[in-house]
C-alpha cells in the first residue's frame, strides 16, 4: 500500500509504502497526488516495503514524476528511505532518470530516516507521523 499526507507548514508530503506495493497502486497514487498539487519537499519512507522495483517500473515512476515538473518549486527535494541497498540501487536509478528529464528539484536515497530529515533542511516538528524519531 502507499499513501501519502499533505503538510500546509513546510510545504512537505510524506509518503508510506507498505507491504507490496504493485505499480498499478503507484500509478494511481502519483496520479491522484499530482492532480491535488505537489510540494516542494517530499520524504517518500519505503523502509516496510517488501517488494524490489525492477528497473521497468523504477523507469516508469520516473516518467509519472516528470509530468509534476512544472507544477512543483524549484528547489525542492525528494528523499527516499528504504532499508537496504538493493532498494537504494532503484532510487539511485529513479534519481538519473528524473534528472535526465531536468526535473527542478533533488532526488536522493537514504538508509536512515534521521539523514533524509536533515537533507530536507525542513521543521518536521509538526508531522505527527515522524515526532517518535
Amino acid at each position: 500500500m502507499l499513501t501519502y499526507k499533505k503538510y500546509q507548514e513546510p510545504d512537505f508530503t510524506l509518503f508510506k509504502g507498505s507491504a507490496e506495493v504493485p505499480l498499478l497502486e503507484w500509478k494511481d497514487t502519483l496520479t491522484k497526488y499530482a492532480s491535488d498539487g505537489p510540494t516542494k519537499y517530499e520524504l517518500y519512507d519505503l523502509s516496510e516495503m517488501i517488494n524490489t522495483l525492477e528497473d521497468h517500473e523504477v523507469r516508469f515512476i520516473a516518467t509519472m514524476s516528470d509530468f509534476q515538473k512544472d507544477a512543483r518549486a524549484k528547489g525542492g527535494k525528494t528523499a527516499i528511505v528504504v532499508d537496504h541497498s538493493l532498494k537504494e540501487w532503484a532510487v539511485r536509478f529513479y534519481g538519473i532518470l528524473s534528472e535526465v528529464a531536468h526535473v527542478n528539484w533533488s532526488t536522493r536515497p537514504f538508509l536512515n530516516m534521521h539523514e533524509a530529515i536533515s537533507w530536507l533542511g525542513i521543521d518536521v516538528s509538526g508531522v505527527d507521523e515522524l515526532k517518535a524519531l
